[in-house]
């Protein structure tokens, strides 16, 4: 946490929260559940209620955003946290029970029929209409006019990225730019934004919670599946996609996957080269690469021909 909830700053600013939202009685220690590059995460609870509350490391705040998408993800049946209240950096919403979908392994991954509940919850997700591309605003209204816009917009390279990164980058925009008339008229739905088995929370063989919604856009719904692919094994990626896709996908729809898959990898990138992350930019290269050939033989593939190693037998606690 950075030093603007030094002491007890937090405590206190997390009390005048809750009671504003009209949560009464003292709320129990804060326990720290993770810190990403944008929050920090703690747990708590107020009257036997859990809560999780979450303080901005950064200036980037998006807890509006947030709360709105909680509230359109309920409207359609979709389980989430339920956002009681913001302000300045600090939120506090419910805690989903149970733990994230990464963890639930059964032998080398969790079942198949979660995967494939976690899809089948991402298409309803996407039913939700929007307004524009990209980042959306705390009314549903993404920062840009067109999907070209965003599919062209990639976040510069570091000063560290080498002469060969930078080639790549720039025959991913150039391949990009060549397929954009195969992607228009894709009208905005809402996404999830950063689709990932992190944020699928499940307790007792359901899915009872779809967490972190400070990224939420609009876009094309592919583009959800397409990041969810490169991030995780191949085998959550075909239980994800029995339970979203009620047909194979055809080349149109492989297209659209692969041509995603290419703008996420290549935006991604430059987080991997500025966080010296030597093993994230190897595989999004190697990824990067295969969907480009792929496209230039115009063969191109449901789901990316590299993947994340599967992943490891959990391992069993000792007996009681």
């Amino acid at each position: 946490m950075t030093s603007a909830w030094a002491g007890g700053a937090l405590d206190a600013e997390l009390a005048t929260l809750l009671a504003d939202a009209g949560v009464t009685g003292p709320h129990t220690a804060l326990v720290p559940l993770a810190a990403g590059e944008d929050n920090q995460v703690y747990a708590t609870a107020v009257a036997g209620r859990d809560l999780v509350v979450k303080g901005a490391r950064t200036s980037r705040v998006r807890s509006g955003v947030a709360a709105w998408a909680a509230a359109q993800l309920a409207a359609v049946g979709v389980p989430a946290p339920t956002v009681l209240g913001y302000r300045g950096r600090l939120l506090v919403e419910t805690r989903c029970p149970g733990t994230p979908l990464d963890q639930h392994h059964a032998g080398h991954g969790p079942p198949a029929d979660l995967t494939a509940q976690a899809g089948r919850l991402l298409r309803r997700i996407h039913t939700v209409p929007v307004r524009g591309y990209g980042r959306l605003d705390t009314a549903g209204v993404g920062l840009r006019p067109c999907l070209h816009s965003w599919l062209l917009q990639l976040p510069p390279l570091p000063t560290t990225a080498t002469a060969d990164m930078h080639a790549l980058r720039a025959q991913a925009r150039q391949t990009l730019r060549h397929h954009l008339p195969e992607l228009a008229g894709v009208p905005a739905v809402l996404l999830h934004g950063d689709w990932t088995a992190r944020h699928v929370i499940v307790n007792d063989g359901r899915i009872t919670g779809i967490v972190d919604l400070e990224s939420v856009r609009g876009g094309d719904p592919l583009a959800d599946l397409a990041g969810w692919s490169l991030q995780e094994p191949a085998e959550l990626t075909h239980g994800l996609y029995t339970g979203y896709f009620t047909t194979p996908p055809d080349r149109p729809t492989r297209l659209r996957l692969a041509l995603y898959r290419v703008r996420i990898a290549a935006a991604m990138l430059a987080q991997h080269i500025t966080n010296a992350n030597r093993a994230q930019l190897r595989l999004r290269t190697a990824q990067l690469q295969a969907d480009l050939a792929d496209l230039s033989c115009k063969q191109p593939a449901t789901q990316p021909r590299i993947t994340p190693p599967p992943l490891p037998p959990r391992k069993e606690g000792p007996p009681c």
